[in-house]
């Protein structure tokens, strides 16, 4: 709406999008015609379950005393421990010691369930429901004022 109030013009706006927050389903996967796709998901983590596994080396994979698990050794990502056998080095191994604080118990010794879980939040980022809906309610509102 515009008006004009003595040497100045106001301009007042809104813009509403989607107001009544309906759920927009703006694409979904071709092979399961819905936006989710199981198969997809374990055919993306899987692969980088293995890569990291092999970047790590033999003698890093090591078994977690307490979980029993199957886990990754990044309490030293010096040589001392055993070099870090991907094309990254120790800065591969500062990553995934970075990664294993922040999705594991913090205790260097990245196993299993804690690098599934990170996985599974990496993939949810890149391809999760969230990725096939349109946006939610949005409102501008705003002035412009000319002199």
């Amino acid at each position: 709406k515009g008006l004009r109030l003595g040497p100045t013009d106001w301009t007042l706006y809104a813009d509403f999008r989607n107001l009544l927050n309906i759920t927009n389903v703006v694409g979904v996967f071709a092979e399961t015609g819905d936006v989710t796709n199981e198969r997809y998901e374990e055919n993306t983590v899987s692969p980088e379950l293995v890569r990291l596994r092999q970047d790590a080396g033999g003698g890093r994979v090591v078994s977690d005393p307490v979980s029993g698990l199957e886990a990754i050794d990044v309490r030293d990502c010096s040589l001392i421990a055993g070099p870090w056998s991907g094309s990254g080095g120790a800065a591969d191994c500062l990553l995934v010691q970075q990664a294993e604080a922040r999705f594991g118990d913090g205790n260097g010794l990245y196993d299993t369930d804690e690098l599934e879980n990170a996985l599974a939040q990496w993939y949810q980022i890149n391809n999760g429901v969230q990725t096939f809906y349109g946006q939610p309610t949005s409102i501008r509102l705003g002035i412009e004022l000319q002199f």
